[in-house]
């Protein structure tokens, strides 16, 4: 990936191992498609206690010359 990743955490903190995991995966979106233009990851924790599931609510926005691919993952 040519751009650097931006990640933002809300209502949390990432350590610098999971700040690396997330730019070692986003690298890989390189494999999917080749002409990304920006690639945002946002983290974060709900605002109430969460008893089960993931800890962290995750949205990938991925910039393409022909528009914007946005995942999210709770």
């Amino acid at each position: 990936m040519i751009l650097p990743v931006q990640i933002s955490a809300r209502r949390c903190t990432l350590s610098p191992a999971e700040e690396a995991t997330i730019r070692q995966e986003a690298s890989s979106l390189d494999t999917f498609a080749d002409r990304i233009v920006s690639c945002r990851v946002v983290v974060e924790t709900p605002h109430r206690r969460q008893r089960t599931g993931s800890r962290y609510a995750l949205r990938i926005d991925i910039g393409l010359p022909q528009g914007e691919v946005v995942v999210t993952r709770r």
